[in-house]
């Protein structure tokens, strides 16, 4: 899992062009996007960085190797055992998606399996992963 602002574009898309070839896991991850944003540039900018399918998740989209899922504007995007699931409910932080909603329902699903990384951020650190994985 994944979390970062706007701000943060530079640090993704280096994080996902030197990403090791040999991990497969599902990557996801939550960027504060405009909602006026649905258009396919995000994708289309992180795919020439990486080999892996990037793309928006639908709800219940499943959880695949070699992918990565952008959380969608406006829609929290939550980890369940094998695929992901989309909220409207209330912004976290000041942000929807937010990255709290993201590591806190990857610990639930997979606990010491799963693996946050914070690339930006001007609020409050994700507390609920660091809760989950100690």
């Amino acid at each position: 899992m994944i979390g970062t602002s706007w701000g943060g574009l530079d640090a993704l898309s280096r994080l996902l062009g030197g990403m090791h070839d040999a991990v497969h896991q599902p990557i996801v991850v939550a960027q504060h996007r405009a909602v006026e944003s649905r258009d396919l540039a995000l994708e289309k900018l992180l795919q020439h960085h990486t080999r892996r399918i990037v793309s928006d998740p639908n709800d219940k989209t499943p959880l695949e190797p070699d992918h990565v899922y952008l959380g969608p504007p406006d829609y929290h995007v939550l980890v369940e055992e094998g695929h992901l699931a989309l909220s409207t409910d209330a912004p976290v932080q000041f942000a929807r998606p937010s990255i709290d909603v993201l590591f806190d329902s990857a610990a639930d699903a997979y606990g010491e399996r799963a693996v946050g990384i914070v690339l930006t951020g001007a609020n409050i650190d994700p507390e609920p992963f660091a809760r989950a994985i100690r």
